[in-house]
This record gives structure tokens, C-alpha cells and sequence, in this order.
């Protein structure tokens, strides 16, 4: 299925077999821990379905004190 995918201010169509969140992540080998997930502009858990032609955005956690 193709996907619109956004991190490391690229955006791109992405051809995915992945059906979560999670799955994204682990093929672009993204550790999860460090970084947020938007699906369709909605701050999404890693274990959420991922459908053609969703819009994807991965954001870098930063932490600071």
C-alpha cells in the first residue's frame, strides 16, 4: 500500500507492506522511543493501523531542561 510520509523535513510517498505504526517505524528502523507519530494530523499510539494513503509524520522527541 502507498502512504504519505513526512520526517527529517522530507516528505515523500512511501510503498509499505506495514500495517501499524509500530511496523513503520521498525522499516525505517526508527526507534519508537524517541519519536512521536502523526496519522492524519492526530497524535496516533505505536500499535495504530496504518491505511492507503494515510498522511504519516514522524516528530523527533527533544527534551531539555
Amino acid at each position: 500500500m502507498k502512504i504519505k510520509i513526512a520526517w527529517l523535513e522530507e516528505a515523500k510517498e512511501m510503498e509499505t507492506s506495514s500495517k501499524t505504526v509500530l511496523g513503520i517505524l521498525k522499516e525505517l528502523k526508527i526507534n519508537p522511543e524517541i519519536v512521536l507519530v502523526s496519522v492524519n494530523n492526530e497524535i496516533v499510539p505505536d500499535d495504530s493501523p496504518i491505511k492507503e494513503n494515510d498522511y504519516v509524520e514522524i516528530l523527533k522527541v527533544v527534551s531539555g531542561g
